[in-house]
C-alpha cells in the first residue's frame, strides 16, 4: 500500500480542514496518518487521518499531539471560511504557456471584460540584487463574488463554495475548482533549454517556427542565474456573462454567447509585446490574452 492516499481520501481530509491546516491555516497540506499511526498499521481509513502543514506533521510525527487532540483539531479547523498565504514563486525570469500559446514579457497575461485575471509584476525587493516577478490573480464567480485572489504574491483563498483545492508537493502546482464550474490549473517548472525546447514541440504539436524561434528567444531572454528556463503553465476553465473559455494542453477554446454560442479554436502562437483581444460592439473588450 502506498503511504499517499487515494484521492478521494485525500479530498475528504481537504474538506473537514476547510482547506487549510487546523492548526494554523497553511493550505500547503500533507496527509498525516494517527491513529493508529502508518507505523503500526498501514492504512487509509480518514477517520483517522487529518490533513496538516508539514510543519505540523513533523511535530505529529514526532509525538507532539495526542490522538484526543488531534480528533479536537479535525473538528474544530482554524479556517473559518478564508486561507491567507504568502505564494511562494518569485523566479527571476518567466515564460508563460497558455493553450500552447506562448507569452514573453511581464505583463497581464489575461483578462475578462477588462478586469485583470493573472497578471504578473517585476519587483525589486529591499536588500536584493536583482528582481524578482510576482504575481497577481482574481477570480471571481458570475456575481462578483471572490473565489481567489492574490496581490504581489500575497495568496487569499475563499473557501466555502469550492469543489477543490490542491497544492502538489513542493508548491509546483495549484489548482481550484468553484461550484460554479470554474477551475483553474496554474504549474511552475524551471526547464534546462533542452527540455523546454522539447515540451513546446509537445504542446504546439510541433510547429518548428514558433519552437525554434520561441526557444532561441527564450535563451537570450528569459534564462535565470541557475541556466534554467522558468516556465508557468495555465489551465482550466473560465467564463463570464459573454464568453466561456477553456485552456487546454495545446488550444484555447471560446464559446462566444453573445454570437449564439460559436466556438473558437485558438492554436498556439507566440506573443511578444502585442496581444491578442475579442471586442462587441457596446459592450467593448470581452477577452484579451497578453
Amino acid at each position: 500500500m502506498q503511504r499517499k492516499p487515494p484521492a478521494h481520501i485525500c479530498r475528504k481530509l481537504q474538506e473537514e480542514v476547510n482547506y487549510g491546516c487546523p492548526i494554523c491555516g497553511s493550505p500547503f497540506l500533507t496527509w498525516h496518518h494517527f491513529d493508529p499511526p502508518w507505523i503500526e498499521y498501514p492504512h487509509h481509513n480518514p477517520e483517522g487521518m487529518i490533513a496538516l502543514c508539514a510543519e505540523h506533521a513533523k511535530m505529529a510525527d514526532a509525538g507532539i499531539y495526542t490522538k484526543d487532540q488531534l480528533k479536537y483539531y479535525k473538528a474544530t479547523p482554524v479556517i473559518k471560511g478564508k486561507i491567507s498565504a504568502l505564494w511562494p514563486w518569485e523566479p527571476e525570469n518567466v515564460v508563460f504557456l497558455m493553450g500552447g500559446s506562448i507569452f514573453f514579457g511581464v505583463r497581464p497575461l489575461l483578462t475578462l471584460q477588462q478586469k485583470k485575471v493573472f497578471s504578473a509584476t517585476r519587483v525589486l525587493k529591499t536588500g536584493a540584487t536583482a528582481h524578482s516577478i510576482v504575481f497577481d490573480l482574481d477570480l471571481v464567480d458570475l456575481h462578483g463574488n471572490p473565489i481567489v485572489n492574490m496581490k504581489q504574491n500575497w495568496l487569499t483563498i475563499h473557501t466555502d463554495e469550492l469543489s477543490a483545492l490542491r497544492f502538489t508537493p513542493g508548491s509546483k502546482k495549484f489548482v481550484v475548482s468553484h461550484t460554479s464550474g470554474l477551475k483553474l490549473g496554474i504549474s511552475f517548472h524551471r526547464y534546462p533549454p533542452h527540455d523546454f525546447q522539447r515540451h513546446l514541440s509537445y504542446v504546439t504539436n510541433d510547429n518548428k517556427e514558433i519552437v525554434q524561434f520561441a526557444t532561441k528567444f527564450a535563451r537570450t531572454h528569459s534564462i535565470d542565474s541557475d541556466g534554467l528556463i522558468p516556465v508557468i503553465t495555465l489551465m482550466g476553465k473560465l467564463f463570464n456573462n459573454n464568453v466561456t473559455m477553456k485552456i487546454e494542453k495545446k488550444a484555447i477554446k471560446l464559446e462566444c454567447k453573445f454570437f449564439q454560442g460559436e466556438q473558437v479554436t485558438i492554436p498556439p502562437k507566440c506573443f511578444f509585446v502585442y496581444s491578442l483581444s475579442f471586442n462587441l460592439e457596446k459592450q467593448g473588450e470581452i477577452i484579451k490574452f497578453g
